[in-house]
């Protein structure tokens, strides 16, 4: 008790140092909220870089010219998908049919009924859910399903009699490689049933895309593949980097994929999807940016904790230099050295204490730092301060009592 009440007097005899230590805490706070608050945004927009900048990837030919019409591995779309590195993945694949029976003319000429499917409508840009219309109980939904459903072009309903519910049988092909180099043939799968649940009318322009006759879930292509043991290819794949602030490890896993990088020089007419497109530069250019400020942030970081202390040393010798005389005095009364020390020591951490929550308490009003990282600024700025103030307080009680007290008369 004795110890606080002295501290309390002392404190009052040096008002004006005491206004000065509470004042250098609190600048010193500030700044360090400041500061660390400046590290957590930066953080925080990294984090949210991949959302606010989504990195989109696609599969293309070999020559990086071409991303759909292409034929894709089945296994390899099925390995990216499960591998958790990426996101929002869409993809389509090419079929074609005749109505079954076919004629013998039929056979072997072209496929007159083009289809497409879809996991996706996003995976078709020329179709929106507002150009379909589907019977009850079904919505767009069904296209992340693997069952017999199809949608139809509404001329081609109109042109063959095809109402909404009923069900068409069809005989349906699929597309391999050729024999010469970067051509296709058509695989006979099986005749099957599918049953009409709706229909589409592109209301966009379709361009330079082929508006197939069919739209069917992808999944109900890739069982009706491996039922018959016929290999999937899909047309076209594009995704999301789901981490993109690895993307040279995203990179990586793709190469044991088996995708690798696009060839300029490569035939431009090539339709073997075994290359990734990724369009990473934007992305690239501003996370390099704020990695750039978080390293040096974080590289001033312990030369400021050093400044913290060396001012705490600063101050305390300063302020404490002319109360030697005070600090003989209590020695020549019997108080111990470390007891002098030990009440210089403590009346100068609650100054600072009192300039942290004063520092704390601005702070708040101008920095989104949270409590928790608050309380964890201001501990680690008082072990700073304080290493360097006990230092100075540990200096200025090297000397001879006998030697202030005589030089004071």
């Amino acid at each position: 008790m004795f110890v606080f009440s002295q501290i309390l007097k002392n404190t009052k005899r040096h008002s004006l140092k005491s206004l000065i230590a509470i004042l250098i805490s609190t600048l010193i706070v500030v700044f360090l909220f400041v500061y660390i608050g400046n590290i957590y945004a930066n953080q925080n927009q990294l984090s949210r870089l991949q959302d606010a900048m989504p990195v989109p990837a696609r599969i293309s030919n070999i020559a990086g010219t071409q991303t759909v019409g292409l034929l894709i591995d089945g296994p390899i779309v099925w390995e990216i998908e499960a591998s958790g590195l990426v996101r929002d993945l869409r993809y389509t694949t090419l079929l074609a049919a005749n109505f079954a029976p076919e004629t013998p003319e039929q056979k072997d000429g072209y496929k007159v009924i083009t289809i497409t499917g879809l996991n996706d409508i996003s995976a078709f840009p020329v179709l929106s859910a507002d150009d379909m219309q589907f019977i009850d109980g079904i919505s767009i939904d069904f296209l992340q399903g693997n069952e017999a459903n199809v949608i139809a072009q509404k001329h081609f309903l109109e042109d063959n009699g095809i109402l909404y519910g009923d069900m068409i049988f069809l005989s349906l092909y699929s597309f391999e490689f050729g024999k010469i180099p970067n051509t296709t043939n058509y695989e006979k799968i099986a005749d099957i049933e599918v049953k009409v649940v709706g229909s589409f009318s592109p209301s966009a322009q379709a361009g330079g895309t082929l508006m197939p006759s069919i739209i069917c879930p992808v999944g109900w292509a890739e069982n009706i593949h491996s039922t018959y043991s016929i290999p999937f290819y899909a047309d076209s794949a594009a995704f999301v980097v789901n981490d993109p602030l690895n993307l040279n490890d995203f990179k990586t896993s793709m190469k044991e994929y088996g995708l690798t990088s696009a060839n300029p020089q490569a035939n431009p007419l090539s339709i073997s999807g075994e290359t990734l497109i990724v369009n990473d530069k934007t992305f690239i250019h501003s996370a390099s940016s704020l990695k750039k400020n978080l390293t040096l942030t974080y590289t001033f970081f312990p030369l400021i904790l050093i400044i913290v202390i060396l001012v705490g040393y600063t101050a305390s010798y300063m302020m404490m230099q002319s109360r030697r005389q005070e600090f003989a005095v209590m020695r020549s009364l019997g108080t111990s050295k470390k007891k002098c020390e030990a009440m210089l020591t403590i009346e100068n951490m609650i100054l600072v204490l009192f300039g942290c929550l004063i520092g704390a308490l601005i702070a708040s009003f101008i920095s989104t730092i949270g409590i928790l990282e608050g309380l964890a600024i201001v501990i680690v700025f008082l072990i700073s301060y304080m290493s360097g103030s006990f230092f100075a307080i540990h200096r200025l009680g090297k000397f001879s009592v006998m030697e202030v007290l005589t030089k004071a008369e």
